[in-house]
């Protein structure tokens, strides 16, 4: 109920982009449910982050569970955005990408340091190691649509082979 009437009032508010942490819910069994009353109830975008206690949040959950628990999100297709922290690892999140892009759900890459201000080098190989990940995914997608067949529009005469083509219109001279 205090969810709700916290609802409303962003929903009334300038904000663009509702952030929900679920590592602050005491269950979470109703996680998908309660996103699709959100989801009813508000016109603003939703993010859902869940942070491990080693990134600052509240609730215990081992990376098994952060990793259900995210995939469960985003094939739910009932948030608009989903945190995940690099710390998960590259094939988790290879994999992940791969469910947010079957359903449209985008996706959010986060590093935290609680003890530190990282230096200088450390935040460039973050952004590089999020930019190297993002490289192979787009790289993977480019590989997937590669083997997506064009679909022949219906006009087309089919023929055994390429003697039976039929020459609709010529433009210029043969060389």
């Amino acid at each position: 109920e205090n969810l709700f009437s916290q609802l409303q009032l962003i929903e009334n508010s300038s904000a663009h982009i509702i952030e929900w942490r679920l590592d602050y819910l005491l269950d979470r069994n109703d996680i998908i449910e309660l996103l699709k009353e959100i989801k009813k109830k508000t016109t603003k975008l939703i993010l859902v982050t869940f942070r491990r206690e080693e990134e600052g949040g509240v609730s215990p959950i081992s990376s098994e569970e952060y990793f259900n628990l995210l995939k469960k999100i985003i094939n739910s297709k009932q948030a608009d955005l989903v945190d995940i922290e690099l710390s998960l690892g590259k094939s988790s999140i290879k994999e992940l990408h791969h469910y947010a892009t079957k359903t449209g759900t985008k996706l959010l890459y986060s590093a935290h340091f609680f003890s530190h201000t990282p230096s200088v080098n450390q935040m460039i190989e973050i952004l590089t190691e999020m930019e190297e990940l993002e490289v192979k995914l787009e790289a993977d997608i480019r590989e997937i649509m590669l083997v997506i067949p064009n679909i022949i529009d219906e006009s087309v005469p089919i023929g055994k082979d390429d003697s039976e083509n039929v020459e609709v219109e010529r433009f210029g001279e043969p060389a």
